[in-house]
């Protein structure tokens, strides 16, 4: 499914950020010694009538508090959108389509609160207690718990990339007429998170992120999320963004493939 969504959003510019030390020996123990905190929001709205109907608002909050040794984030997203369905597929809305109105095509709720305990300025143990909810997808519900150990393998002035690996264990709940109705997931993770400035306005970030099902080695999930930040002031910027979600063994009657792309004027707030 591609989505385009042109928004006005109050969030952080994405992209990897490690921790806001001094630069150190790898193998330096480090503390932050006056504790900090981001507070982020994003909102966007998409509004058509007339030969076409839609209706989609997505937002979000990020939330990060760093102490001493420690970080703790708490990132939730949430899409909704409603349109009225061409069924016929003739390419226009009928009196009969428009009489049916406003159907729901889309329902998203993610949250991902993260700890993380720093070993050094570039490693740290983390713990993810994540949730989502995506009837579009087949998910009523999918809570899962994730452990790992994160290096920054590169951290200059103009480039950075993190790698991280881990392990996730995932409670899957479908929506009605799924049989089995509910099943439970071990997977391994890898993931990497590239940034690179292009120039002082201009930047690219990059995050792939694999899951490898233990049991059903055919069981495999790819996520990846592109963007290109264009800096327009201090506190602004204009992100264009492309997400891609790959299951190879998806839910029961839907596609293995999902797809985003999202135009987004960012505002950074703290």
């Amino acid at each position: 499914m591609w989505t385009v969504l042109i928004a006005a959003a109050m969030a952080q510019t994405p992209g990897f950020q490690e921790a806001v030390v001094p630069a150190q020996s790898d193998d330096v123990e480090v503390e932050v010694e006056k504790p900090e905190t981001q507070l982020t929001a994003e909102l966007g709205f998409t509004y058509v009538s007339g030969n076409a109907v839609l209706i989609t608002l997505n937002g979000g909050t990020a939330f990060s508090h760093r102490w001493k040794k420690n970080r703790f984030q708490v990132p939730i997203t949430l899409n909704v959108g409603q349109s009225i369905a061409d069924a016929d597929g003739n390419g226009s809305l009928d009196a009969e389509e428009r009489e049916l109105g406003l159907q729901e095509n889309a329902r998203r709720f993610i949250a991902e609160p993260r700890y993380d305990r720093f070993l050094s300025e570039r490693d740290s143990l983390f713990l993810v207690v994540g949730f989502l909810h995506d009837p579009f997808l087949g998910y009523l519900a999918r809570p899962h718990e994730m452990i790992g150990y994160s290096r920054l393998l590169i951290d200059k002035e103009k480039t950075s990339l993190s790698a991280e690996i881990g392990f996730d264990f995932a409670q899957e709940f479908y929506v009605e007429g799924t049989d089995p109705n509910s099943q439970l997931i071990y997977a391994a993770r890898l993931q990497s998170a590239f940034q690179q400035k292009l120039n002082d306005n201009v930047s690219f970030a990059d995050t792939l992120e694999i899951f490898e099902n233990v049991v059903d080695l055919q069981d495999f999930r790819l996520l990846n999320t592109a963007t290109f930040s264009s800096k327009l002031s201090d506190a602004l910027s204009l992100n264009l963004s492309h997400k891609l979600l790959f299951d190879n063994v998806p839910v029961e009657n839907f596609r293995k493939t999902d797809q985003t792309t999202m135009v987004t004027l960012v505002a950074t707030l703290i």
